[in-house]
C-alpha cells in the first residue's frame, strides 16, 4: 500500500460568505478532501471499517464505506491504516477564554450602578452583554482545546449575575473571524457572583437570587406595553431571548445549587418555555435520590487529585467528605446517567491534554459505555447550544474530526490529527508512517535499526560496517512527509533523506558534502522486538468503594431516610408544655402522637421502649438561629433589603443541624442577621437531617420579616468607609422605617385600584410586582409579622408605636435586653420577648442588660422564648431555659415547667405554629425528645434520641455505632488513598466546604468563625 503524510495548510471555505475583506491573492477552487481506510465512528454501536468521508468546502459531503463511496478522481486522497479510528471532534460546551474581565472597583463604597440609565439599574445585570462583541481569539487556548479534542468551544462570559449570552466557536486558525462565529440558540449565562461590580448590591447569595426574581417580574411587566414608559436595555434583551424556549445555564457553587436553579426555572416559566443547565461542581450525585431532572448537567471530566502529602498520616486529617469525593468521583457521570440525567461533559479545570484523555479514560472504566461517554461530549452539547450542523460525521456537517491511532478507549491510542471545519491540525504522525523494523541499504550496505516508535524524535541505530555503529537522530519532517539525518562517516557523511514505499522498502536521498545528490534504496528484512502490549487498566467496580453514599454526604449523613415506626413509649415522666405526667405512655404512630395514658395496650407492630426514670419532652424551638445558611447571613447593602428569602438559601449539609437534634431541638427559625433596618425573610424548619432544603421548611409557619434596631443597622462599627448609607441615627432608624411602609401602603392603593379597573378591563396593564415593597405590605395587612433585633428601651418603644400607627403589631422582639424595663408596655402591645438567658455587657449598647431580664419578662406575663443566636448555644438549649431558674426563679416564683416552656410552648406560638408542635398532646407532630433522666433542666441530662414527624433522627446509641463505622471506613480510605499513588497529580482541586459560623453581625464569610 503506498501511504504518505501531507499537511494540507489549506484555508478551507465554508458555505458561508464573510465581510471581511480579501487582503491579498484569492483563494483558488475548494478542494474535495477523501479521508480513507480508518474505521468511522457514526453513532451508539454504529461505525464503518475501511470508512470514506469525502470532504469540501469545509463540510462533509458524503459518507459511507470504501465499497459503497465512488471517490472522484479530482479527490486528494488520504490514506490511513486500517488501526486507525475517525470520531466526531468534541464540543466544549462551556469556556470563558478569550473575554477579559472588567476591572474592578475603586474599593469604595458604591450604591448607585455605574451605567447609563437605560440599563438595568443593578450593575451585575447585564443582559445585554453579547460575548461576540468582545471575545478575543487565543490562539494558545484554542491549541490546548484541540488538543483535547475539541473543535468547537462555547464561550461564555464571567461577570455578574445575569452576564449575558454566550458565543460558539469553531477553533480555526485560517477561517475569518466571522466565519467562527456559529449561529446557535442564545444561551444565557448566570452565575451567584457578581464579579468586579463596585455597586454593593447584592453582597450575599440570596441578594442574589433576589435580584434575579426582580428582573424576572419587571419583564413581567414590561411586556405589557406596546410603548413601555421607561426603555430599559436589559429588558428589551430578554424579550428578544424570549421569543423561543430561553435557555440558560448557572454556574453552581455548591452541589445544593442544583435544586436552587430547578426552583428559580420553575418561577420564571411565568414569562414563557425555559430550560435550564448547570455547570456543576461535580458532586450532585451526592443528592442523588433528589437530585432534579428537568435540567442539563454539565460536569467536569477532570477528577480530583489528593494533596501532596508526605505519610498516611497526612490523610487522617483530611475530612471524612473529602476522602469519599476523591474515591467515588470517577462514577459521578455514570450515577447520574443511570438515575436518567441528561449530562454534557467540559474540560474545566483542566490545563493539559494528557490529564483530560487519562481522566475521560478513567470515566470509561466505571462501565459507562464509551459510545455514551461520545454522546455527553457531542451531541448532547450541540442539542443544548442549539448547533444542527456538529457533533456527528453526517452529510452537511462541519468537517470537524478526530483521526486517532487507534480507538479512542484503548490507552495507548493517540490523538493524530484534528480537523476543523475541513481544516487540518496534525498532532503526532500515525505510527504506520514511521519505518520500523532492520532495513538494509543495498547500494553501500548499510544497515538501518528503527525501534518501534512512541513518539518523535526517532533514536535509530545505524551499522556502518561491523565496527562501525552509530546511533542517529532522525527527524520527521511534517511538511514534506520526510525523514532526514546526518551521518558521520567516512566517505558517507552528509545529510541523508528518505521516504517510506509501501510497508517495506525506504527511497532515500544521499546529499554530500560536495552537494552531489546520490540515490539509494533499503528492503526491510525484519520487524522489531515487538514491547509487550500494555496492561489495560482494571474495570473501577462500584464492589470497591469503601464509601458509603449518605445523606447528607458527610461523617453524620445517613445512607437511608429513618421510616415513621409506631413506637410506645412506655412508664416516661411526660413535660407535656403544661404539665408533668409521671409513669406515662405515649404511642407514636404515622409521625403523630396518638395516645397519652398510662398503661397503653401496644399495637402488634410498633416497638416499645422502655422510659422509666426518662423525661419525654416536645422537641426544643429555637427562635432565633443562623445555622444552616450558605453564602451570607446578611444582605448588608441597602438599608431595606426585604426581599432576599432565606429560604433560598438553606444548607441542608450544615452539621449543626445534626448536633442541634443531639441537643433535642427539632425546629428552628433561621434569621437574617442586623445589618439593616429592615432585613430579609426568615425561614422557619424543621431539623429534618438528610433531606434538602425544601423538604425541610415548615411549610404552615407564617411568613417572618427580620428587622432590625440599634448600633448595628446604623452602620456604627462598620469602619470608616460605611458613612454614606441612611441612616446614620437611631432617629434615622425610624424614619426609613415610616417611609418604607408609607410606600407600602402606596403599593397596596395601586395594586387595589388595579383589581378594580381588572373587573371592567380584562386587558388593563398591571403594576409593577416590587418584590422588596410586597413583603411590607403583608405586613400592613397583618399576613405576614416581624421579629426584630432590638436592645434599648427608647428603641423598642419607638418601633411599638411605629407599629401601632400603621395598625399592626410587632411578633416578636429578639435579644430585647432591656425589655424587662417596658415589659408592661410589650404586654399591651402583644409582643412575644426572645432573649438570651445570661449574655450581656459584651458591647456598650447592651450596658443595662441583666440575667433577670428574661424572668422578669415572664412575671409580666410576655411570652418570653429562650433563644440561641449562636450554633453553640443552640446544643445546649435546654440548659439555658434552666438558667432562669437561677435568675430570677425562686424571687419572682418562675417554676421549672414556665422555664421550659420558653424554649417549647413560647417559641411555637411566637411563630404561629403551636397547633402542630411545642406540646406533647395527642394529635400533634411527633417532634419529641426522650432524656436520660427525670428532667430536661439538669446540665447532667443528655438526649437518649429525638424524633421529627415520629422519625428517629438522632439515637445517642446508634450515633456511637455510625461514628465508629465511619472511623473505620475512612482508615480504609487513609490506606487507599496513600497506596494509590494520587498524591499531588494534576487534576480539578478536591473542595470540602468548611463550616461556617454566622452571627447576627456576620457579612462575609471571612468574618464568620469557622471560614478559611
Amino acid at each position: 500500500m503506498y501511504w504518505r503524510f501531507f499537511v494540507l495548510g489549506v484555508i478551507v471555505w465554508a458555505q458561508r460568505p464573510t465581510l471581511a475583506p480579501i487582503r491579498g491573492l484569492q483563494n483558488g477552487q475548494p478542494q474535495l478532501i477523501a479521508i480513507v481506510g480508518a474505521t468511522v465512528w457514526l453513532a451508539p454501536q454504529a461505525y464503518l471499517k475501511d470508512g470514506v468521508i469525502l470532504l469540501r468546502e469545509g463540510r462533509i459531503v458524503e459518507v459511507g464505506s470504501r465499497s459503497t463511496v465512488k471517490i472522484p478522481a479530482e479527490a486528494q486522497v488520504l490514506t490511513y491504516p486500517a488501526s486507525a479510528w475517525v470520531y466526531p471532534a468534541f464540543i466544549e460546551v462551556w469556556s470563558s477564554w478569550g473575554l477579559r474581565s472588567s476591572a474592578a472597583g475603586s474599593g469604595g463604597i458604591q450604591y448607585d450602578p455605574t451605567r447609563h440609565p437605560a440599563y438595568y439599574p443593578a450593575d451585575a445585570v447585564r443582559l445585554d452583554f453579547a460575548a461576540e462583541t468582545a471575545f478575543v481569539y487565543d490562539t494558545e487556548q484554542a491549541k490546548r482545546l484541540r488538543e483535547m479534542g475539541f473543535a468547537v468551544a462555547h464561550i461564555a462570559p464571567k461577570e455578574g449575575i445575569l452576564r449575558g449570552t454566550g458565543v460558539s466557536i469553531l477553533l480555526s486558525e485560517q477561517l475569518p473571524m466571522d466565519k467562527r462565529l456559529l449561529p446557535g440558540k442564545p444561551i444565557l449565562h448566570a452565575g451567584f457572583e457578581k464579579g468586579n461590580s463596585s455597586q454593593m448590591y447584592p453582597t450575599a447569595k440570596m441578594g442574589s437570587i433576589a435580584l434575579v426574581r426582580q428582573v424576572l417580574y419587571d419583564w413581567l411587566w414590561y411586556r405589557q406595553f406596546a410603548q413601555p414608559p421607561v426603555q430599559n436595555v436589559a429588558l428589551r434583551r430578554l424579550g428578544e431571548l424570549w421569543r423561543d424556549t430561553l435557555r440558560w445555564v448557572w454556574i453552581a457553587q455548591t452541589p445544593e445549587d442544583a435544586f436552587r436553579v430547578a426552583k428559580l426555572t420553575d418561577e420564571w416559566r411565568q414569562g414563557g418555555a425555559i430550560r435550564w443547565a448547570l455547570l456543576g461542581t461535580g458532586y450532585e450525585y451526592e443528592w442523588l435520590s433528589y437530585l432534579p431532572k428537568s435540567g442539563l448537567y454539565i460536569l467536569p471530566v477532570g477528577l480530583p487529585s489528593l494533596p501532596p502529602l508526605q505519610s498516611a498520616e497526612g490523610y487522617r486529617h483530611l475530612p471524612l467528605l473529602a476522602l469519599r469525593r476523591w474515591e467515588t468521583a470517577p462514577f459521578r457521570v455514570k450515577w447520574l446517567l443511570r438515575a436518567g440525567h441528561a449530562i454534557a461533559l467540559t474540560s474545566q479545570g483542566l490545563s493539559e491534554s494528557e490529564t483530560f484523555w487519562e481522566h475521560l479514560r478513567t470515566l470509561a472504566r466505571t462501565g459507562i459505555a464509551p459510545d455514551t461517554l461520545l454522546l455527553c461530549l457531542t451531541q448532547t452539547p450541540a442539542q443544548w447550544l442549539g448547533l444542527m450542523d456538529v457533533g456527528r460525521i453526517a452529510p452537511n456537517h462541519y468537517a470537524n474530526l478526530l483521526i486517532f491511532s487507534d480507538t479512542l478507549w484503548n490507552p495507548t491510542a493517540k490523538l493524530a490529527e484534528v480537523w476543523v471545519a475541513g481544516e487540518r491540525h496534525l498532532l503526532i504522525p500515525l505510527l504506520s508512517a514511521l519505518p520500523q523494523g532492520t532495513y538494509v541499504v543495498s547500494e553501500i550496505g548499510w544497515t538501518w535499526e528503527f525501534p518501534l516508535v512512541k513518539g518523535l524524535p526517532i533514536n535509530a541505530r545505524l551499522i556502518l560496517s561491523p565496527k562501525d555503529t552509530q546511533q542517529v537522530e532522525v527527524r520527521y519532517d511534517l511538511l514534506r512527509g520526510t525523514f532526514s539525518t546526518r551521518v558521520k562517516a567516512e566517505g558517507a557523511a552528509g545529510d541523508h533523506t528518505f521516504e517510506l514505499l509501501g510497508d517495506s522498502v525506504l527511497s532515500g536521498i544521499w546529499l554530500m558534502p560536495n552537494g552531489e545528490r546520490r540515490f539509494w534504496r533499503a528492503q526491510r528484512i525484519a520487524m522489531p522486538d515487538s514491547e509487550p502490549s500494555p496492561k489495560r487498566p482494571a474495570i473501577l467496580s462500584e464492589d470497591s468503594l469503601h464509601s458509603r453514599r449518605t445523606y447528607p454526604a458527610g461523617l453524620y449523613g445517613r445512607e437511608t431516610y429513618p421510616p415513621q415506626m409506631p413506637l410506645l413509649i412506655r412508664g416516661a415522666t411526660v413535660w407535656t408544655g403544661d404539665t408533668i405526667l409521671p409513669d406515662t405512655d405515649v404511642l407514636i404512630a404515622e409521625g403523630k402522637i396518638r395516645r397519652i395514658g398510662r398503661a397503653l395496650p401496644a399495637p402488634p407492630e410498633a416497638q416499645i421502649i422502655e422510659a422509666h426514670g426518662a423525661a419525654l419532652t416536645a422537641g426544643m424551638i429555637d427562635e432565633h438561629s443562623h445555622i444552616a445558611i450558605e453564602g451570607g447571613v446578611n444582605e448588608y447593602s441597602d438599608a431595606v433589603t426585604a426581599e432576599v428569602r432565606i429560604s433560598d438559601v438553606i444548607d441542608p449539609t450544615d452539621v449543626n443541624i445534626y448536633r442541634h437534634l443531639a441537643g433535642g431541638v427539632t425546629t428552628v427559625q433561621l434569621l437574617h442577621g442586623s445589618a439593616n433596618p429592615i432585613g430579609g425573610q426568615s425561614a422557619c424548619i424543621k431539623l429534618r437531617w438528610g433531606l434538602p432544603a425544601d423538604s425541610m421548611l415548615f411549610t404552615e409557619a407564617p411568613p417572618f420579616n427580620k428587622f432590625a434596631l440599634g448600633e448595628n443597622v446604623k452602620q456604627s462599627n462598620w469602619g470608616d468607609a460605611y458613612t454614606i448609607r441612611y441612616p446614620q441615627t437611631r432617629m434615622g432608624v425610624e424614619q426609613i422605617m415610616t417611609d418604607a411602609f408609607m410606600a407600602a401602603r402606596r403599593y397596596i392603593a395601586e395594586k387595589e385600584a388595579y383589581e378594580a379597573v381588572r373587573k371592567r378591563n380584562p386587558t388593563a396593564i398591571a403594576p409593577r410586582r416590587d418584590l422588596r415593597l410586597e413583603p411590607l405590605a403583608e405586613i400592613l395587612q397583618q399576613k405576614r409579622y416581624i421579629t426584630c433585633h432590638s436592645y434599648v428601651q427608647s428603641e423598642i418603644l419607638m418601633l411599638m408605636r411605629l407599629a401601632e400607627r400603621f395598625g399592626f403589631r410587632v411578633r416578636t422582639f429578639t435579644h430585647v435586653l432591656e425589655g424587662y424595663k417596658v415589659a408592661p408596655e410589650m404586654k399591651l402591645h402583644g409582643a412575644f420577648a426572645s432573649t438570651f438567658s445570661d449574655w450581656w455587657a459584651y458591647k456598650y449598647e447592651v450596658i443595662d442588660a441583666i440575667p433577670h431580664n428574661a424572668a422578669i419578662l415572664l412575671k409580666h406575663k410576655v411570652p418570653t422564648c429562650i433563644n440561641s443566636d449562636d450554633a453553640e448555644m443552640g446544643r445546649r438549649l435546654n440548659q439555658e431555659a434552666a438558667k432562669i431558674l437561677r435568675y430570677g426563679g425562686a424571687e419572682l416564683s418562675i417554676d421549672s415547667i414556665e422555664a421550659w416552656r420558653t424554649v417549647t410552648v413560647y417559641p411555637a406560638q411566637a411563630l404561629g405554629i403551636s397547633h402542630r408542635v411545642g406540646y406533647i398532646r395527642e394529635g400533634y407532630d411527633a417532634d419529641v425528645v426522650l432524656w436520660d433522666r427525670p428532667t430536661p433542666l439538669s446540665v447532667y441530662s443528655q438526649v437518649r434520641f429525638t424524633l421529627v414527624d415520629g422519625r428517629k433522627l438522632y439515637d445517642r446509641e446508634l450515633d456511637r455505632q455510625a461514628y465508629e463505622r465511619a472511623m473505620q471506613e475512612k482508615k480504609l480510605l487513609v490506606e487507599k488513598a496513600w497506596r494509590s499513588g494520587d498524591t499531588g497529580k494534576k487534576g480539578i482541586p478536591l473542595l470540602v466546604r468548611r463550616a461556617v459560623l454566622w452571627y447576627c453581625e456576620s457579612f462575609t464569610e471571612g468574618e464568620a468563625e469557622g471560614a478559611p
